[in-house]
């Protein structure tokens, strides 16, 4: 998951906080959202649960939780 870590920033993980979905990538539960950027290129916006780490990963890998 290295390759994908982005800037960590507050403003950034709040966002995600409040507007995601949950979601498990490669194993890892967390919250993912989409913003502009994202959307047009096909990634999303990934926040680790339990590290609490911001991660932009290909939407192609994101299995939604119910």
């Amino acid at each position: 998951m290295n390759e994908y870590k982005i800037k960590q920033t507050t403003f950034i993980k709040n966002t995600v906080k409040a507007f995601g979905q949950s979601a498990k990538v490669m194993g890892i539960k967390g919250i993912y959202a989409q913003g502009k950027y994202e959307a047009n290129n096909n990634l999303a916006l990934f926040l680790d649960n339990k590290t609490d780490t911001l991660y932009r990963v290909p939407m192609n890998i994101i299995k939604e939780c119910a």
